[in-house]
């Protein structure tokens, strides 16, 4: 890592046996801007932590692991394909991306059309065509689709101004981080069109390097390039990648990186910890905190919740949903038992006082016939009305520590597993990129016309267990 003379580094692990120092070391080396590509193996559900909550069938041993890597700014890849081409791209950029959009250029459409259907699926954006289309609409032909990526048609592969005029253009554009050509040149293709392609390429190059923005070339196909064009990329430090697939995923991979950051490592602030720790030595040892006494102990960490009271009769039921205001919900409350509706003590939507009478008695007759059962009491809140469900939950792993989850809620949770697994603690700021990552945040933007959802207060609730979960991690299990 501190020799000079390596710029990025490969790491090819079936196991990570000290978490901890493998974390330090990858925060140097992100602070060193040396990339690390990360390919992992053995990614098999046998290794998951056994806990009591949703979030141990979400956030299991690898889940950890790529929350770990993702905090640290490592690049993780998924099979050796994709880590040769991402490292000969990482080793090969002679400036870092600023922007995480792409220009591109080809001389197909049809192929132009395949890389967009690869890059939607990777994350891979092309900026909009804005203060380069002037300059493209004057260099090409009339008939010419002005787009990025932009074809550009027999002009540019006959001229070289022309090719080099676009792509100056486009490279200028200040949304636009790094140039792609689009060029297929199989190792078998005739001399006559290998040259063209050899002077396109160098044109295109000459473009990117006026506005002083990288260049990579992308063949759609796995074959090795013809030597001619592989030359010019040697010759001019511009990787060439190949495989359309593998060759957007490196890109993908490095862009993130290249405008990215490691994670903060920052302890969180003990000040929330004072009134919490109280609260937790208030629970009783022999049994898990009951739902308003965990709320209780994250109060002082902001973490908000509906109105409501906790009654041990069933006439204190009543009473507190008269005073709170109807509809109610009604949960009974049993001793360490976690999924309360797996078991029918949670009644929604009470509207009367009598609806509220009968939901409890009929909770304590339930757990009565169980010996099992302790019962507490009764919680009784107000009902909320929402766009939807967000479930966020934390767990420590005994290798790389606190992780928060965030993403899609409800008795689901687990089939879908629409989750953000990032290490603890996250500010808010990361908690909104780790919830615009699950598709459920486009419930929350207004989706078909449904009102927009206060993601804000989402990502304050995401940053405060995460923060809890840090103060705790000794406590928590």
């Amino acid at each position: 890592m501190d020799d000079p003379s390596v710029n990025t580094i490969l790491v090819f692990a079936e196991q990570i046996k000290k978490p901890a120092a493998f974390m330090q070391a990858l925060r140097r080396a992100r602070a060193a801007d040396k990339p690390v590509i990360v390919l992992k193996s053995g990614r098999s559900q046998s290794g998951k932590a056994a806990v009591m909550a949703h979030t141990g069938a979400i956030a299991g041993s690898d889940e950890a692991c790529d929350a770990a890597l993702l905090a640290t700014g490592a690049i993780q890849v998924h099979s050796l394909d994709e880590l040769v081409e991402t490292a000969l791209l990482a080793s090969k950029m002679p400036i870092c991306p600023a922007q995480r959009q792409l220009g591109g250029l080809s001389l197909s459409g049809g192929e132009i059309a395949l890389v967009l259907d690869a890059a939607e699926d990777l994350g891979v954006t092309f900026a909009p065509l804005s203060s380069a289309k002037p300059t493209v609409k004057q260099l090409l032909p009339p008939f010419a689709h002005l787009s990025n990526p932009l074809d550009l048609t027999w002009a540019g592969l006959y001229d070289p101004k022309v090719a080099q005029g676009c792509a100056e253009a486009i490279a200028s554009q200040p949304d636009v981080g790094m140039m792609v050509l689009i060029q297929d040149a199989p190792n078998k293709l005739g001399i006559q069109q290998a040259t063209r392609y050899s002077k396109l390429l160098e044109a295109v190059a000459s473009g990117a390097a006026l506005a002083k923005k990288p260049l990579v070339a992308l063949s759609n196909v796995s074959d090795q390039p013809h030597p001619a064009p592989q030359d010019v990329a040697d010759a001019a430090k511009i990787p060439y990648l190949r495989g359309t697939r593998v060759g957007l995923s490196a890109i993908s991979h490095y862009m993130k990186w290249s405008v990215g950051s490691a994670q903060s490592s920052t302890a969180a602030s003990t000040e929330e910890a004072s009134p919490a720790r109280l609260g937790l030595d208030n629970v009783p040892s022999h049994r898990m905190a009951a739902e308003h006494e965990a709320r209780d102990v994250l109060k002082s960490y902001g973490v908000a919740g509906p109105r409501e009271t906790f009654c041990t009769s069933v006439e204190e039921a009543v009473s507190a949903a008269e005073e709170i205001g109807f509809p109610v919900v009604v949960k009974g409350l049993v001793e360490n038992m976690v999924h309360k509706s797996d078991a029918g003590p949670v009644k929604v939507g009470l509207a009367s006082g009598a609806d509220v009478r009968r939901a409890a008695e009929t909770m304590v007759q339930s757990v009565a016939r169980n010996p099992d059962h302790r019962f507490l009491g009764f919680l009784v809140q107000s009902k909320i009305s929402s766009l939807g469900e967000i479930f966020v939950g934390a767990r420590v792993d005994a290798d790389f520590g606190p992780l928060i989850v965030v993403g899609a809620g409800g008795v689901q949770v687990e089939l879908y597993k629409d989750v953000a697994i990032r290490l603890a603690p996250i500010d808010e700021k990361s908690a909104q990129e780790a919830i615009a990552s699950t598709k459920v945040a486009r419930l929350f933007e207004g989706f078909r016309g449904a009102p927009a959802g206060d993601i804000q207060a989402v990502a304050r609730t995401v940053s405060a267990l995460s923060r809890f979960m840090v103060d705790f991690s000794d406590r928590i299990c």
